[in-house]
């Protein structure tokens, strides 16, 4: 039986990469055996240091099917914001945006619409989020000063 392809989003320093892997990849990924652990992550990093993206399992190559090719940002994945670490700048940043639209949010209709403005503006900046990372780093904001 064939594996199957999985992708997966992997952090490195701060940087983003979707990558494609052998589901035997990923479950080396989560075995109990530290070292098989491990060589499973080296693996995955010296693809990602060879500018791949298509990680299938150390004996076939790497190649995994993709053929180092990067997925097309519409196929990717939606990364989990709990795990987007935001810097200082970009929180004020965040909140100089919703101070300058915080009326615009009372509406209820308008919230979703609002993030993803935010999100943009955020972007344009040259950072790189969602609208749920934008609204999850609000509720973040709230939680811990209200």
């Amino acid at each position: 039986m064939a594996d199957k392809d999985i992708t997966f989003v992997v952090s490195i320093d701060g940087e983003e990469h979707h990558v494609i892997a052998s589901a035997t990849l990923v479950e080396a990924l989560d075995s109990d055996d530290r070292s098989t652990r491990q060589h499973a992550y080296e693996y995955i990093l010296s693809v990602l240091r060879q500018g791949k993206t298509s990680a299938g399992t150390p004996s076939d190559g790497g190649g995994g099917g993709g053929g180092g090719e990067s997925l097309p940002e519409n196929q990717r994945p939606e990364k989990d914001t709990s795990s987007t670490t935001w810097t200082r700048s970009q929180t004020l940043l965040l909140l100089e945006l919703y101070k300058a639209n915080v009326d615009k949010f009372n509406n209820p209709l308008l919230k979703k619409k609002l993030w993803e403005e935010l999100c943009q503006s955020l972007n344009s900046k040259g950072y790189h989020f969602n609208s749920k990372h934008v609204e999850g780093r609000w509720k973040t904001i709230v939680a811990a000063y209200h």
